[in-house]
């Protein structure tokens, strides 16, 4: 009976099979391909068609904290089970990530209340390279516009804000000047702090003018110069941005004083004492009080002599010998005289030459009672003390170029052992003005960066006669 049914079961499979069509039985007999396996979760493929058809929200997002009036009691209710799960024992030490919680709750509360209590907006956000520059120009060609006397009138301005809320008479004595602690700069920056005390403004003098505390001194210097600026009544005022910059840059000059009068490490390695950081500062002072004389020697021109020229404070040497050939030259024109093309020669050396190959000299006492000027020596100019000695002479015997009267001219002694010029040498010139063997010690780059010119200049030897 069983081999009955199952032959016949056999024969219904069998009919069956050839009642079904050929293609859909081609189609059962290929062999199935594995499919990959589908990677993701239901939520996030519900996540991403939820962005997909609504898209992302581009809404401004708030942050808010919440002020309990017992901090104690509001954790215990939020957190049970944290608290359960700390030992009796340890609950007077905290672990160290519940300090770094604390420490950061408190650092974003003092910010956030900075920012909507006390309506101090952070002033140190950096600015976009473009908007930095647009600014920067607006105070350059401000700058630039205004005239000389009104600078000068706004820089004392400043400088006398400076001397009132320091106490200060000039810029040497900003170096007792007591710095803000590294505690109370802390305490403003990064917790609820008090800031600095506008009756008693102290820098951060270990940081730049863009830290949150010296920003916000800075905005109180701001301030009161404005307050000045309007009660006083100033014939003229200027932006915002221009006072400030004014300002940072007082305030780099009087930061510059402070840090040169710290002690520093010696070449034995140990601090300088108070002596030796008193002597190492009054060296430098007169070393910048002697280079102010002799750059203010160099430019004390007379009204008389900057009318010839269209540029103004131009070094008095310069000045005074193209006086003298100009006056040599025309005079030389009128007569027709013999000596007209030696005379043109010098007047076109000066003027090639400039103002900038024009040396400097170094007052000194000679014989213990004569006071002279020893030329400095420019190791990188060619010889030609013989033909601007020429010109120098030549306005003592004409009085009508330069009137005798005023002090008589020193005397200038020139040799081998003066000091040498700490200017730098004059770019662009022939290459016969520049010295041979001071040019052949030069690196390749150093002569490409004098620039110097293919113009033709034949020299000339001239003796007096």
């Amino acid at each position: 009976m069983e081999r009955r049914f199952a032959r016949r079961g056999g024969q219904q499979e069998e009919d069956a099979e050839m009642n079904v069509d050929p293609a859909l039985r081609s189609a059962q007999q290929q062999p199935k391909v594995p499919q990959k396996p589908l990677f993701g979760t239901p939520c996030l493929d519900t996540i991403k068609r939820i962005k997909k058809t609504r898209g992302i929200s581009r809404r401004t997002r708030l942050v808010s904290l919440v002020v309990d009036d017992d901090p104690v009691e509001g954790c215990a209710e939020e957190t049970p089970t944290v608290e359960r799960g700390i030992p009796q024992s340890q609950s007077g030490n905290a672990s160290p990530m519940s300090m770094m919680e604390s420490s950061v709750s408190k650092c974003v509360e003092a910010a956030l209340r900075r920012i909507f209590i006390d309506k101090e907006f952070p002033v140190s956000m950096k600015r976009s390279p473009r908007r930095k520059k647009l600014e920067d120009r607006e105070v350059r060609m401000e700058r630039a516009a205004e005239p000389s006397h009104e600078r000068d009138f706004l820089l004392g301005e400043v400088r006398r804000v400076f001397k009132d809320m320091f106490k200060i008479s000039q810029d040497s004595d900003f170096i007792v000047h007591q710095p803000a602690s590294r505690e109370e700069v802390y305490s403003y920056q990064y917790e609820d702090g008090p800031g600095p005390n506008p009756q008693n403004l102290a820098f951060d003098l270990a940081n730049g003018s863009r830290t949150p505390w010296n920003a916000k001194v800075l905005d109180l210097l701001l301030t009161e110069l404005q307050e000045r600026c309007t009660q006083e009544g100033w014939p003229f005022q200027r932006s915002d941005r221009y006072y400030k910059a004014i300002i940072e840059e007082r305030y780099k000059r009087l930061r510059t004083v402070w840090k040169a009068a710290q002690p520093k490490v010696t070449e034995k390695g140990v601090l300088e004492t108070a002596a030796e950081v008193e002597d190492r500062v009054n060296t430098k002072k007169d070393e910048t009080l002697k280079a102010v004389r002799q750059s203010t020697r160099r430019r004390n021109v007379s009204p008389q002599s900057q009318a010839h020229f269209d540029t103004q404070r131009l070094p008095q040497k310069y000045v005074r010998r193209i006086t003298v050939l100009k006056h040599l030259v025309e005079q030389k024109s009128d007569q027709k005289d013999e000596d007209l093309p030696a005379w043109q020669w010098l007047q076109r050396l000066v003027k090639i030459l400039g103002d900038g190959g024009m040396s400097s000299e170094e007052s000194d006492v000679e014989n213990e009672f004569e006071c002279v000027l020893r030329v400095k020596n420019m190791g990188w100019r060619r010889e030609i003390e013989r033909e601007l000695n020429i010109v120098d002479h030549q306005r003592m015997l004409d009085d009508d170029i330069f009137a005798p009267q005023g002090s008589k001219p020193l005397k200038r002694i020139r040799a081998p052992g003066n000091p040498k010029t700490t200017r730098k040498p004059t770019t662009g010139l022939p290459e016969i003005f520049y010295n041979s063997k001071w040019l052949a010690g030069l690196s390749e780059r150093e002569v490409e960066g004098l620039e110097i010119t293919n113009e033709m200049f034949k020299w000339m030897k001239v003796v007096v006669a």
